[in-house]
């Protein structure tokens, strides 16, 4: 995406890519999948729950100076939306812009600083009744549910892309330490992923075609769980060069034996069945540096004894460490 140009169509496509990542990471419990440019709205989150949250997308190139059109965008969206209300399955309707003013209302302009999200009830009576007029102006004021109305506000400007995403970055960010607060570092990634998968998803014609939450979510296993991306905590006896310079050279050895089933079934089992009476937080150490020996018949065709311990640990940590990691990031997400 850090190919695209600065056009207003192609600002506007960037920005509701970023918007549909926001909305998923605001609704990851509950929603099973995204669309962006789906059947009825721009984005469509299927929730658990067989209902649906449509968002309508406007953008403006300059936000913070060009307040022209911001209530003409509202409109369209407001019309838009009131379609979707229509097709019954609704759980909330969002209308999301860059601008921090979406009413053209300076008066209102610091309810709407940063990432903000207002239902209708807690928008002042000048702003609620600006959206009854536009509901009025296409018959809807007496039959769409303001209640299930959101006006969400997202910064997003300039060609700078690291301004651009920012907030979208921190967003990640602070959602991958609530899921693994040892990891870090990985957002930038995870948003390049993201942002390219959702924006191929858009170009799909079939909107039947979505992103599911595992697939999303996958992407930060895949990273968190990467062996060169490990750090030997437990491993006092294996020196930090050492360490690095095996995991460069054996790589793939290491991922086949982290990735054979069997062998990683026997290692989580014997795990599962270990006893340890200290702190819990020294059990998967405890457990490596005790029990290694037990695996050495798997590695009978290596000649040098002390990199198969070395090598052993390792793998054994890493099949560990990826099973608890999974594990977390699936409670944390009802995945």
């Amino acid at each position: 995406m850090s190919k695209r140009n600065a056009s207003p169509s192609a600002f506007g496509w960037d920005f509701q890519v970023n918007a549909a990542i926001v909305l998923m990471l605001d609704n990851i419990e509950q929603a099973k999948a995204v669309r962006v440019e789906g059947e009825t709205e721009d984005i469509e989150i299927f929730m658990s729950n067989g209902k649906k949250i449509y968002s309508q997308v406007k953008s403006v190139v300059k936000s913070s100076s060009d307040f022209s059109k911001v209530k003409e965008k509202m409109q369209d969206a407001i019309a838009s939306l009131a379609d979707a209300y229509a097709n019954g399955d609704s759980e909330q309707l969002i209308y999301i812009t860059n601008s921090p003013n979406p009413f053209n209302d300076k008066t209102t302009m610091n309810m709407f600083h940063g990432l903000a999200v207002r239902d209708f009830d807690s928008l002042p009576d000048k702003c609620k009744n600006k959206i009854l007029a536009m509901l009025k102006k296409i018959g809807q004021d007496e039959i769409f549910a303001t209640s299930q109305l959101i006006i969400r506000t997202i910064p997003f400007e300039t060609d700078n892309l690291e301004e651009r995403y920012k907030e979208i970055k921190q967003k990640i960010d602070d959602f991958v330490y609530s899921v693994i607060p040892s990891s870090s570092g990985i957002g930038k990634e995870i948003m390049g992923i993201w942002q390219k998968d959702l924006f191929h998803n858009a170009t799909l014609q079939n909107t039947k075609y979505v992103i599911s939450k595992k697939e999303m979510i996958w992407s930060i296993i895949v990273l968190i769980t990467d062996i060169e991306k490990n750090e030997s905590e437990f491993m006092d006896d294996i020196d930090e060069c050492d360490y690095n310079e095996i995991v460069h050279m054996y790589k793939e050895l290491i991922n086949s034996y982290t990735e054979r089933f069997d062998f990683a079934t026997k290692v989580i089992t014997d795990y599962t069945n270990y006893t340890y009476e200290g702190l819990r937080k020294d059990k998967l150490s405890n457990f490596v540096l005790t029990n290694w020996r037990s695996y050495i018949s798997e590695f009978e065709y290596m000649n040098d004894d002390e990199l198969t311990e070395q090598l052993i640990k390792i793998i054994l940590y890493n099949i560990l460490k990826q099973q608890r990691t999974i594990s977390n990031i699936k409670k944390r997400v009802n995945l």
